[in-house]
This record gives C-alpha cells, structure tokens and sequence, in this order.
C-alpha cells in the first residue's frame, strides 16, 4: 500500500481471520482500495481506511467519509490474539457481522482495551 508517507507492506494470516483476510485480498485484487483515504486517524490508536464509497479522491464525500463501503458484510471471525502496533484487521460497527471493506492499522500495544467497538 502506497501513502503519502511511504509504503505500507501487509502480510496476511488467514488463520487468525479467514473471512476479513479473504474479503481484503478479494477487495485488494479488484482495485477497490486504490486512492482511498485514510478517514480516520488517531494518534497512539488506530488509522482507519476502506471507505470506497465516500473517502476515494478526486471524488471525496467529507460529510459522509467513514460510513461507506460495499453492500455486503462480512460474518466476524472469532479474535484470537490481542490487537498488536502494526496488526491489521477489519473494522465493524458494535453490531455483528458488520463489517465490510473498512479496516484498521494498530497503532500501539496499549490501543488493546479500547479496541472493542471498532
């Protein structure tokens, strides 16, 4: 992943989570994050991204940035590891089975307990 503060290398593990790992390489391979924005960002937590919908140059949508994405969702994979600094995972709403095409970076360790509702 290209930003505008280097590259980002993501390397999957589909074993902690085959349904978000399939749903981003699916994403991914069809170009669907191409010049999107990171729309969310907060420093020592978490930077969030994947909102193709609203958050994609040159046709940005601020109002809206963040509640957009494709017309499905993804069935929740069971979380089997604490949320590390660099570790990626889909991003839902507090319903299950919420999530879609939005994902999260780690920032930090500590990030762990607050990161139930994303």
């Amino acid at each position: 992943m290209t930003t505008n503060y280097g590259v980002i290398v993501i390397q999957m593990d589909a074993t902690l989570g085959p349904n978000a790992a399939g749903a981003f390489a699916a994403l991914t391979r069809c170009g669907y994050y191409n010049n999107v924005l990171f729309h969310r960002i907060v420093p020592g937590f978490v930077i969030q991204a994947g909102d193709g919908e609203y958050a994609r140059l040159p046709n940005l949508t601020p109002e809206k940035m963040g509640l957009g994405g494709p017309d499905w969702n993804v069935d929740d994979d069971t979380v089997t590891r604490a949320y590390t600094r660099g570790m990626v995972a889909l991003a839902r709403t507090s319903a299950p089975n919420s999530g879609s095409s939005q994902f999260f970076i780690v920032l930090d360790d500590e990030a762990q307990a607050s990161l139930g509702s994303l």
